[in-house]
Parts: C-alpha cells; sequence; structure tokens
C-alpha cells in the first residue's frame, strides 16, 4: 500500500537537570549560566544527565557546543554534508565531522597544521577563549591575537580571569564564557522557564491532562480553520507515550528510535497498520502544552501536520520533558 508519512522536530531542546555545587566564587555565575545553556539546547549532559561541570572538555567536544550556539540545528542536519565535507582533518571522529567541519567553514576552529584537529585533546582557556572571540567576530572592537586572547577575553567581558586559571577548563568555567558569549551575540538572556518540570500522570482513560490539552488546542486551532477536529485516540496516544518515553530512557532526539526504528515501524509494530497517511511531530524541553502548541504552529512543517486535512485521528504522548505527537488517517 502506497504510504505518505511525514516527519518533524522541534528545536526548542531544554532540559531540567541537577546542577552540582561547585566550589569557589564562580558558583553562582556557573549555575545561572548552566540554567541558560540547557534551556537552549547548547549544554547538554551526559546519559544520565550529569554535566560534569568538574571535568575538562575535548576540542571534539567544544565544536558540538560551538555549533549549538551558533546555527540552527535543523538547518546543520540539513547540510549535513556539504559541513561534513569542510572538516578536512584527519582524526575527526564520523560523529563529530559535520560540528568541527560547521566551526570550520566560520573560521572559529584551526587545527595543528599537520592535519590533525586534536579531537581528543583538552581545551585550555586560551582555546576556549580564542573560539569564543572568532564566534563573536566583528562584535569585539579591538584587535587581538591567540597570544592575547585571555586579556581580550576578559577585556571584552565574555570571561572572569578566575575562570582561567586553570591547565585546562572546565565545563563549568567553560558555561560562563558561552553564557556571556550568547548575551554579546544578541540571545533574549530572560528567556529561560525556570518552573519545575513536573511529571503528569494519566487518569482512567490512559490520557493524562497536559496530552488532553495538547488535544484541545490542536482541535482549537483546526476550527478557527474551518477544520474537522480529529478523535482523540487513547491506543495512539499510548504509542507517542512510548516514544516519548524511548527518547527519555536513550538520552535522543530523533524520529529515529534505536529501540524501535522509524516511528511508522512503530507503528505497525503496535497495530495501526491500516492507515494511508501518518505523520509525527516531536518536541523536547517545553513545559506546558501551551509552549509545545506554539513552537509547533510557529514551525511551517509542524503547523502543516496539526492543519492537515489527511489525517483523522490523533496520539499525544509526553514523558520527563519529551512531546510526541502521532496522527494517522485510519482507512
Amino acid at each position: 500500500m502506497k504510504r505518505m508519512v511525514t516527519l518533524l522536530l522541534s528545536v526548542l531542546l531544554t532540559f531540567t537537570l541537577a546542577i552540582p555545587a561547585l566550589a569557589g566564587s564562580l558558583d553562582s555565575e556557573i549555575a545561572t549560566a548552566t540554567q541558560f545553556l540547557q534551556a537552549k539546547g547548547i549544554l547538554q549532559g551526559n546519559a544520565s544527565g550529569d554535566l560534569q561541570l568538574e571535568k575538562p572538555l575535548t576540542r571534539a567536544e567544544l565544536a558540538v557546543i560551538l555549533s549549538r550556539l551558533k546555527v540552527n540545528q535543523e538547518h546543520l542536519m540539513a547540510e549535513k554534508t556539504y559541513y561534513s565535507n569542510q572538516c578536512e582533518y584527519t582524526d575527526v571522529p564520523e560523529w563529530a565531522r559535520v560540528y568541527v567541519g560547521f566551526c570550520t567553514a566560520w573560521n572559529m576552529v584551526n587545527g595543528y597544521g599537520d592535519g590533525r584537529y586534536g579531537s581528543n585533546d583538552p581545551v585550555t582557556p586560551q582555546v576556549a577563549c580564542t573560539v569564543l572571540l572568532r564566534a563573536c567576530g566583528m562584535y569585539v572592537p579591538f584587535e587581538w591575537s591567540y597570544e592575547t586572547a585571555l586579556d581580550a577575553a576578559v577585556q571584552y567581558g565574555i570571561a572572569p580571569r578566575e575562570a582561567l586559571q586553570e591547565q585546562y577548563i572546565s565545563r563549568g568555567n567553560l558555561s560562563i564564557l558561552l553564557y556571556r558569549t550568547a548575551e554579546k551575540l544578541g540571545f533574549n538572556m530572560e528567556d529561560v522557564d525556570t518552573t519545575p518540570d513536573t511529571e503528569p500522570t494519566p487518569d482512567n482513560s490512559g490520557v493524562s491532562d497536559l496530552e488532553q490539552q495538547v488535544v484541545d488546542l490542536v482541535n482549537q486551532e483546526r476550527a478557527a480553520y474551518g477544520l474537522a477536529p480529529l478523535t482523540l485516540n487513547t491506543e495512539l496516544c499510548n504509542g507517542a507515550r512510548l516514544k516519548s518515553q524511548d527518547m527519555l530512557d536513550n538520552g535522543y532526539f530523533s524520529h529515529y528510535s534505536p529501540t524501535y526504528g522509524d516511528p511508522f515501524d512503530m507503528m505497525e509494530a503496535l497495530g495501526f497498520n491500516s492507515w494511508y497517511a501518518a505523520a509525527e511531530n516531536i518536541a523536547r524541553g517545553q513545559k506546558t502544552a501551551e509552549e509545545v502548541m506554539n513552537s509547533w504552529m510557529n514551525s511551517p512543517g509542524h503547523r502543516a501536520n496539526i492543519l492537515s486535512e489527511k489525517y483523522a485521528e490523533i496520539g499525544v504522548g509526553y514523558a520527563g520533558g519529551y512531546w510526541t505527537q502521532w496522527f494517522v488517517d485510519i482507512s
């Protein structure tokens, strides 16, 4: 049977993770910085949610973080082949090539001159200051060089001197530089939701209040455009929630699940095997039904799924900050 399939991601990447206490005078700024950077999806923890703030990071990891600061990740992935080809270094692992390539293309990082980037080398304060000054580009109002990068970063206000004292910069101290650089680049520094994340529990129908609110908002949007409402399918909700839980448990954000494969395989495995058209919207980090709907409705692809006349039924699943919408037209 010929089928039409649609996949869309929402790019607001927000986390609510515990921030470990660090000794020293920088604690308060690190806490503020990491909260902001997590909310913007710039700084992420490991699979267990640990930000590892006391540890140094590698030059490959720095390129990943720098790309999150500078570019929409949907654009980066859409141009993955181009940016990967910009990475001509011999020692960059495949997973990091697109990020190192992007940073190279935009003149934010350099290699060692012998064909190596130094992917696994720890980041020194001088390197951290250099790449973030380059990220600010023409906004830096004076001349500087690699040799003067530490003083320049302090002078420009993107680094406190006390954060640059160790041989290798820690992820916690780097977060301060990233936070201050984001402000220089024009980020809205107040646009961070600090509302505690509370997990909704499904009622007896198998649909939580939060999930029902999303369905209601979808149908409100459809009614405004003269479209028929979508029918809530609780089994679809169970499947969509399973997808959200899988993203949470396995620490990924993608339509393709390492557990279930693509969403259409997953739908069929769960018994939805008679659809002609189906779609999936996913999002991460929004706290309320209104926030996630605003995010989806402000994205042309997500909006198109929500307002499509192809679909008749909807399922919504929420788990730990991850959202999934499943749309189907059961024939």
